[in-house]
């Protein structure tokens, strides 16, 4: 070896050191390569095993759902654009965008559409007051704005900024302005299931998760006593994904008192659901909660039949698409009888 590398040039043999735990415990100097495959046999072996974690797996495929999930489709995001500036041209001076303020706008739309450096991006301060200039036009004409804002909050940056909004109350705490929206149960169905479907979106960015922890209770109110039998099936979807995402974080955090209010909601809300997908989306949330809650189970037990009566309705000509989760259900809710 020493020969190979004085023929290529090379003078200065290599230092081969050892260490165990952190500190050295021998060293070797030059190219003695027997030397080297001895050492190498006496210090080395296998590596420490490392204590095996033991996850409990869930007898259920459909229970306890893990993930949140969000709407966030952003393919209208040239007709949004087109809306906006259209209406800007009609809207009065005091809610109309300057030409600056249109590029800021416009800015604001590269970002949330430009993948390569999605994460890496953040908004300015400026961007920030220009979409709340646009939440503030009228109520008929802020639907593009809200339906921007429900993208935003699923960016990093921007869920940092509305999380400190919030917590500082800030002016453009776009929280309290959405929660406002819903209370005004006058307003269009498309501005009610935009601004559910934000309230849904908050569950991306853990930073939003105190908002959404400290509303619990009040969005849930405000769902059942508005929106309970709504006709809108978007409003309905936007509220079931809701109780699925506030079922998700209930699991992760062990909040068995979230559980509890979730189901008391979903087993008011449920029999108003006639489409298969939202009336799965609610069964889920249901079982979710349900899971290793032997109180929850017994205040679900009595209206089992009706839920199972319900999916037979609502699925009639497809029951293979809900037959496991209607099995599941039925066996986790009499789980600890």
């Amino acid at each position: 070896m020493r020969a190979t590398s004085q023929a290529r040039g090379i003078t200065a043999m290599p230092t081969f050191q050892f260490y165990k735990n952190g500190a050295m415990i021998t060293e070797m100097k030059g190219a003695n390569s027997s030397q080297l495959e001895r050492l190498v046999r006496q210090y080395s072996g296998p590596a420490p095993e490392k204590p095996k974690v033991v996850v409990e797996r869930s007898p259920y495929s459909n229970f306890p759902q893990a993930r949140f999930c969000y709407f966030e489709v952003m393919k209208n995001l040239p007709m949004i654009k087109k809306k906006i500036l259209e209406e800007n041209e009609k809207i009065g001076d005091t809610h109309q965008l300057t030409n600056g303020e249109i590029v800021l706008f416009e800015g604001i739309l590269d970002k949330l559409t430009a993948t390569s450096f999605y994460h890496a991006s953040k908004f300015d301060t400026l961007q920030y007051a220009v979409l709340l200039k646009l939440l503030q036009w009228p109520n008929n004409k802020n639907l593009p704005a809200l339906d921007i804002l429900r993208l935003m909050v699923l960016h990093p940056d921007a869920a940092s900024h509305y999380a400190a909004s919030y917590e500082n109350d800030k002016e453009d705490n776009v929280i309290a302005i959405c929660v406002s929206f819903l209370m005004e149960t006058e307003l269009p169905d498309t501005i009610h299931f935009m601004v559910w479907r934000f309230f849904c979106n908050l569950f991306k960015e853990e930073r939003l998760h105190t908002s959404l922890k400290e509303l619990f209770r009040q969005l849930l109110d405000i769902a059942e006593s508005s929106y309970l039998d709504h006709k809108n099936i978007q409003v309905k979807l936007a509220i079931a994904t809701l109780c699925f995402n506030y079922s998700v974080l209930s699991i992760r955090e062990k909040d068995s008192e979230k559980k509890h209010k979730i189901t008391s909601f979903l087993l008011s809300f449920l029999p108003h659901l006639n489409d298969p997908e939202i009336l799965q989306r609610g069964l889920l949330a249901l079982g979710t909660c349900c899971y290793k809650e032997p109180q929850i189970q017994t205040q679900v037990n009595p209206s089992l039949d009706k839920l199972n009566g319900q999916m037979d309705t609502v699925y009639a000509g497809q029951q293979d698409k809900i037959l496991l989760l209607k099995e599941e259900l039925s066996k986790l809710i009499h789980s600890n009888q």
